[in-house]
């Protein structure tokens, strides 16, 4: 899988990210081919702890776009927890209704 960070800016308080992947697939089960990603966010910078903002993904088996919320809360000595939540809606036929995401992440 090759993956890239194509852009990232911020304007204000206001962020958007862009990435693209593009994978190879193979096996038994599955037609080998190319499958392309790509997704974007946007963000606001309320603050470190709490920042709202919108996904959208797109790739050959459909498009999908939702809210999400994101923060980081600092801990001593350096360390932080950094989380995200949100729910992804499916804008075709081929995709789920709904996805939920959660992530939680401790760095040190």
């Amino acid at each position: 899988m090759f993956g890239r960070l194509v852009d990232g800016k911020a304007q204000g308080q206001w962020v958007g990210t862009a990435n693209v992947s593009v994978a190879y697939e193979w096996g038994q089960d599955i037609n080998n081919g190319i499958e392309s990603l790509l997704a974007l966010q946007a963000k606001y910078r309320y603050g470190s702890f709490f920042e709202p903002g919108i996904e959208f993904y797109s790739r050959e088996s459909g498009q999908a776009l939702g809210p999400v919320l994101m923060g980081d809360i600092r801990l001593g000595q350096g360390g932080k927890v950094h989380w995200e939540v949100g729910s992804i809606f499916g804008l075709g036929y081929k995709v789920p209704d709904n996805n939920y995401r959660l992530l939680m992440e401790y760095e040190f």
